[in-house]
């Protein structure tokens, strides 16, 4: 075989080779999930929507100037156009939307098909003369799957429905909603709900509440 040819060949194949390292570059990246989408309603709300096939690993903190944190270990956060201009990425996994002073940032978190797990963290004061002013407000909704919705270190309410699934909360010091929802598990396995103060309202199917005002 001529040298000529011979090039000819291992340029062709290095070709196939680089070409099918990009494909298949590129169909990982399009198979790679987000962890969800963040957009703001035209009421003012951000809503994280949860994206499939993905068990979040999620936390809201805020605080009272009032800037939210709004964290997926998971995998990477969209933000959308309709959210821009309120919130960007710190980092993939990182979202940091600032609200209007003395305002609440009110943020719903709706969790997908999985067992997932969000925390609602401390609301703390950013600078000393702001303190009073707005907080996060903060709703999420567990949807399928034995899910963790955690507001213990929350010092705003916080309003946690379970939905389906054999679902664990907790809330915090505050006045919280906590409902594990309808679901009924055969063999009969308790779902957990613990109010850690405050007047709560628990509710939902087969439940062991502790310390909350049903």
């Amino acid at each position: 075989m001529s040298i000529l040819r011979r090039s000819l060949l291992l340029g062709a194949a290095a070709c196939v080779a680089a070409a099918g390292s990009v494909a298949a570059t590129q169909a990982h990246a399009a198979a790679e999930p987000n962890a969800g989408r963040l957009t703001l309603t035209d009421k003012g709300v951000l809503v994280f929507t949860a994206g499939a096939g993905v068990a979040n690993d999620s936390s809201t903190q805020g605080t009272l100037d009032p800037i939210l944190l709004l964290t997926d270990e998971a995998a990477k956060i969209e933000v959308d156009p309709s959210a821009a201009t309120m919130c960007t990425s710190i980092t993939d996994r990182k979202v940091r939307c600032t609200g209007q002073p003395e305002h609440n940032i009110n943020v719903v978190v709706k969790l997908g098909d999985l067992a997932d797990r969000h925390v609602a963290l401390a609301s703390y004061p950013h600078l000393p003369e702001l303190e009073g002013a707005g907080y996060i407000a903060v709703t999420v909704y567990g949807g399928t799957g034995g899910d963790q919705l955690d507001g213990n270190s929350s010092s705003a309410p916080v309003v946690f429905y379970g939905q389906d699934g054999r679902d664990r909360m907790a809330g915090g010091a505050q006045n919280d909603l906590l409902d594990a929802g309808s679901t009924v598990w055969w063999p009969r396995r308790r779902q957990e709900v613990i109010g850690n103060g405050g007047e709560d309202t628990c509710r939902g199917a087969f439940v062991d509440a502790l310390s909350c005002e049903l």
